[in-house]
């Protein structure tokens, strides 16, 4: 018992701290109904088979085919929700008739014909023991990340405990909320999100605690998977270069700490003779960098950080000027530079096209950043005095992060919505329209059901259940678009140097002036047009569906386009007009009256027989010539 107690580094309270962390853990897994290959899980997935195969980030057909033969060992392919893509990558991986930067999904050929992801390969590689553990006892390779981001989790909370210069309670206290923060939700995704989080925050705790070459190693390696956390390591070591002066063996020590973060460009200009693959594709813009943007990464009620650590952020920016008040009589200072680091982590990952893309709960790069705040607001709040009220403060958080998820988890069904807008964010719409304007592709995406930045189908807009409109999203270029709404354009000219653009793209709140012109019975009529056309493009889009639409219109002796706005109304629960029904169908209504009816269905019957002719012409004939008679 002696030795086992000197071997083990921690003490019986954090032990079962840390036996509490694996138990939640586990628990989380187990809650998955399955294991689902969410975001940019294929090229994950396939760079670790490409590792296990040949220990290598080249993917190969052969990486692919063994990904297939793994998972099919315990599973049907068609289980795979992405089974259709991970094929469509197979077929590209197989040619080699191709050039440099021709690319499919997001693998791209390199100068010698290679095929790389156009994400790093840091966090593929880290899943290797995973993956070889997944040869010995079969299992869902997918499953093989949650694994990974199992011992992350755990390995972070050992190294919080095990150095952590506070009392047993708060630590354990902060690495329970280091499990209901942000890596919640992402916990079982095939990505990188519970990697950078565990990285950074391990990172920015060590730094605290003096540590501060490993800190920002760590954080380094944590920004190899998000390179706009780059801006961290860089600015934490401006702070050792002013502790430990300028000289030959710190700068030494910094720049290898930091050298991780150089990686990823190097490794893609070496293959591709540029250093990012997503900035390449066009995905990146400086453009996209706005006030709503940064403000909304924390604020926005459909995916920023307040939805996932509501307390923990008002109270971090509460507890930050608090300091900055105080900062002359403070001892240490230099993590002041973590929120201004922090706003240009926001500025980075802002210039990115698509600002609503697959998530859960929170915008993913909502986590990286989330750990930082969350380690930060952990030590500013030790620095108050009164002892009672930092522990009782430090419950009341807990608490709050535990009943969010169960809010959002709903205690069974994991929220994986991208384009469903927060209960929250339609109350405020309905109630207090002004309030909520976030960026124009969260506004599209959510409420106009994916159209997100076309501009000739704008304006999109909020509706309430009676047909009111309390908010448009209107295109510069498409203005008069509005016109189809009710409003003439003498007023939209008005407007429209009252409006404050974003990318062109500007919000119109329909004032009670505004709302005297929208007729809602229109309005709904116009609403439930444009949800059954987008309906009818969904239809298209599945070819066994859309033949079954083509079979049914025969069938009814209508229009193919009858037949689709017909379906589509009924997915989307609206009552369309009752239309007169066609001879085809008069005749089958009464072919089933027939038959329901025990005595004329004799008759037909003994009529069949008698002319030698089959039952259902007879039938049919019959029914015919009722209807005829009945329309004369």
């Amino acid at each position: 018992m002696f030795v086992v107690k000197k071997m083990w580094p921690l003490d019986s309270i954090k032990t079962f701290f840390l036996i509490l962390i694996i138990a939640l853990a586990i628990i989380r897994i187990k809650s998955e109904p399955k294991a689902y290959p969410t975001g940019d899980a294929i090229e994950y997935t396939l760079m670790t088979e490409a590792f296990y195969n040949h220990f290598g980030p080249e993917v190969k057909t052969s990486d692919y085919e063994s990904f297939k033969q793994t998972f099919t060992r315990t599973n049907k392919w068609e289980e795979n929700e992405k089974a259709s893509y991970y094929d469509a990558v197979g077929a590209f991986l197989q040619k080699v008739d191709l050039k440099n930067l021709d690319y499919n999904y997001a693998f791209f050929v390199d100068k010698q014909g290679r095929k790389y992801s156009a994400h790093f390969w840091f966090y593929s590689l880290l899943n290797l023991p995973s993956r070889y553990l997944c040869a010995i006892v079969p299992f869902n390779p997918i499953l093989i990340f949650h694994i990974t981001n199992l011992l992350l989790i755990v390995v972070s909370c050992f190294v919080f405990l095990k150095t952590s210069k506070f009392d047993f309670i708060a630590t354990g206290i902060f690495c329970v909320l280091f499990f209901y923060s942000t890596n919640y939700w992402y916990f079982c995704w095939p990505h990188p999100e519970v990697f950078t989080v565990s990285f950074a925050s391990m990172g920015l705790w060590l730094f605290f605690h003096e540590k501060r070459y490993t800190g920002i190693l760590l954080i380094a390696i944590a920004a190899m998977q998000n390179q706009p956390l780059a801006t961290l390591p860089v600015i934490l070591s401006l702070v050792v270069l002013f502790e430990n002066g300028i000289n030959i063996k710190n700068l030494a020590k910094l720049f290898f700490c930091c050298l991780p973060v150089l990686a990823p460009p190097v490794f893609y200009f070496l293959h591709y003779g540029t250093t990012n693959l997503i900035g390449y594709q066009g995905a990146l813009s400086t453009d996209h960098i706005t006030w709503t943007r940064v403000f909304g990464f924390f604020f926005d009620i459909n995916q920023g950080m307040i939805l996932a650590l509501p307390l923990i952020l008002l109270a971090y920016f509460a507890l930050y000027f608090r300091k900055l008040l105080k900062l002359k009589y403070e001892e240490t200072k230099w993590d002041m530079l973590i929120l201004p680091a922090l706003l240009i982590i926001v500025c980075g990952a802002s210039t990115i096209d698509n600002w609503n893309h697959g998530q859960a709960v929170v915008n993913r790069y909502v986590t990286y950043v989330g750990g930082i705040v969350l380690i930060h607001f952990y030590f500013l709040l030790t620095e108050v005095g009164n002892t009672k009220l930092k522990k009782g403060f430090l419950v009341l958080v807990v608490i709050t992060q535990i009943l969010t998820v169960v809010y959002y988890q709903k205690g069974e069904k994991f929220d994986w919505s991208t384009n469903q807008p927060k209960a929250l964010s339609n109350w405020v719409l309905s109630h207090v329209p002004k309030l909520y304007n976030p960026d124009p592709i969260i506004f599209n995406s959510r409420y106009a059901g994916g159209i997100e930045m076309d501009a000739s189908e704008s304006p999109s807009y909020f509706m309430k259940e009676n047909g009111e409109i309390t908010k448009f999203l209107t295109h510069k270029k498409h203005m008069s678009n509005l016109q189809k709404f009710g409003l003439s354009q003498k007023q939209i000219d008005s407007l429209t140097p009252q409006l404050s653009f974003i990318n062109d793209w500007a919000y119109v709140d329909v004032d009670d002036a505004l709302k005297a012109q929208l007729s809602t019975k229109k309005l709904k009529q116009i609403d439930n047009k444009r949800r059954i056309e987008k309906q009818i493009k969904t239809i298209k889009a599945v070819p066994d569906w859309y033949e079954a639409i083509k079979k049914k219109a025969i069938e009814k002796g209508i229009t193919e386009e009858s037949a689709l706005i017909e379906d589509a109304a009924f997915v989307l629960k609206i009552d369309l007009p009752q239309r007169e029904k066609t001879m085809k169908e008069k005749i089958t209504e009464k072919i089933t009256e027939i038959k329901k009816n025990t005595d004329w269905l004799k008759t037909i019957t003994e009529k069949s027989i008698k002319q030698g002719i089959a039952l259902d012409s007879v039938m049919y004939e019959d029914a015919k010539w009722i209807i005829e008679q009945e329309t004369k």
